[in-house]
């Protein structure tokens, strides 16, 4: 289990207490409906650079077959 700390204004917290009783549990069960409800942002940059360090394996590979085969 990982910890995760928040700082909020003595104003912000008062309202969050106000609105309920436990800010952390607030905060879970708030972070975990967002995730549920978005794509994870970033993952089509994952995707992108993988495939281009897939590119780069080919060319790699590419280049030593043709070594390899031109004696």
């Amino acid at each position: 289990m990982k910890r995760v700390s928040l700082s909020l204004s003595t104003q912000k917290h008062e309202a969050l207490t106000t609105a309920s009783r436990r800010v952390s549990l607030w905060a879970r069960e708030r972070l975990l409906e967002l995730l549920a409800d978005e794509p994870v942002q970033g993952e089509e940059v994952l995707v992108a650079c993988l495939r281009a360090d897939l590119g780069h394996v080919g060319s790699n590979l590419n280049q030593l077959v043709r070594a390899v085969n031109s004696g």
